[in-house]
């Protein structure tokens, strides 16, 4: 896949002097310190390096008046799944304006940009996974966007055992949107990531559990994240991914576990079944459309993500 790398000059009227193009690796300082100053995800140029100069292919855009830098976003092309068709989108990543130049007009220049940059690049539709607040900025340039159910369980010190016949049975899926993940994907996401050490839990030749532990640096208590259990059509496969991942858990004494899941899909229902509850905080999907072939992407019934499509986990 090919980027365009040159230039966008603003033609908005909030500041003609203000230029949008990829930051290099040696500029890595400008997104470290907004991010580390001014937002709760702290990061270093290992992270900058790793998100947007290596695999998938992705760059930074920056936007500067004269010298002055005052906020960027990451862009990405992943291939989606539906079917038998594969469609191109461009992911929005670590948008982030410094807080004084915040409401004066520079997210919607960095919104144009993207949106220009993605048409080169003939993606069919552009998404962000945001908090509430970009949820409403995207929803006034046209996205439209469905809340990503948030999912927490407690956990007991009990292992579980894996009770295959209560799940062998009337949970429906429809064919879903999915991202393609490759071995050099998951290579690249879990093994190379330098922020987070993941564990792989086998389950067989084609499903691979990944999860994330960590621990809360005031109070030392242990944590877990479910971030990718795959897109296994076997129903007890699924459950089974699930329950491994909690009994790795538990062997830590981990208090509780938090994962992804779509009201619509067998992974939400699998995880209401086992207790799991949705969390008061909201992450969402926003989308806009290019290529009105792919209206569909709008119905949001259709999707299945998780927390390894997200940069936040």
């Amino acid at each position: 896949m090919k980027i365009d790398k040159n230039s966008i000059k603003s033609s908005n009227k909030v500041n003609k002097t203000i230029t949008i193009r990829p930051l290099t690796v040696k500029e890595a300082g400008f997104f470290i310190e907004i991010m580390n100053n001014y937002y709760d995800r702290k990061k270093n140029s290992e992270y900058f390096k790793w998100q947007y100069f290596s695999y998938p292919k992705s760059l930074y855009y920056g936007a500067f008046d004269k010298d002055k830098y005052l906020g960027g976003f990451g862009i990405q092309l992943q291939k989606l799944k539906y079917h038998d068709r594969k469609i191109t989108i461009g992911k929005g990543l670590d948008i982030i304006i410094h807080p004084n130049f915040q409401k004066k007009g520079i997210g919607t220049l960095l919104t144009f940009a993207f949106e220009k940059w993605a048409k080169k690049n003939n993606a069919d539709a552009l998404i962000v996974l945001s908090n509430n607040n970009g949820r409403k900025f995207l929803s006034k340039k046209n996205y439209q966007n469905h809340m990503i159910n948030q999912m927490e369980k407690k956990l007991k010190n009990n292992i579980n055992k894996v009770n295959l016949q209560q799940f062998h049975s009337k949970i429906r899926q429809n064919k879903l949107f999915y991202f393609i993940k490759d071995k050099k994907w998951y290579t690249w996401r879990f093994i190379q990531n330098p922020e987070y050490k993941y564990r792989q839990i086998d389950l067989s030749n084609k499903l691979k559990v990944y999860v994330k532990l960590f621990k809360d640096p005031k109070t030392q208590e242990s944590f877990g994240d479910i971030v990718d259990v795959g897109h296994a059509k076997n129903i007890s496969l699924l459950k089974k991914a699930y329950v491994e991942a909690e009994n790795y858990f538990k062997e830590k004494s981990v208090l509780s576990v938090t994962t992804w899941a779509f009201s619509n899909t067998r992974n939400y229902e699998i995880l209401r079944r086992m207790g799991y509850v949705e969390m008061a905080k909201q992450r969402f999907l926003c989308v806009k459309v290019l290529n009105h072939e792919y209206n569909k992407l709008y119905n949001f019934g259709l999707w299945n993500l998780m927390q390894s499509d997200s940069e936040v986990y």
